[in-house]
């Protein structure tokens, strides 16, 4: 996993966290991450396209 592709993955953990919170936030950050994902290589996207996204429930 190259560095640029674990930034994106990190951002888009915290972008999920605040969306499942109702945070308006997660756009603000969805919006900022476009360079980021331009920026990834065909393969990266591609890989990051293909994946399933699970989400768990967070404890209170």
């Amino acid at each position: 996993m190259t560095p640029r592709l674990r930034k994106y993955l990190e951002l888009e953990r915290l972008m999920l966290i605040l969306e499942d919170e109702g945070d308006r936030g997660a756009d603000a950050l969805r919006d900022l991450m476009d360079p980021l994902w331009y920026s990834l290589s065909d393969e990266e996207r591609r890989l990051l396209d293909q994946r399933t996204i699970g989400r768990t429930r967070r404890a209170p």
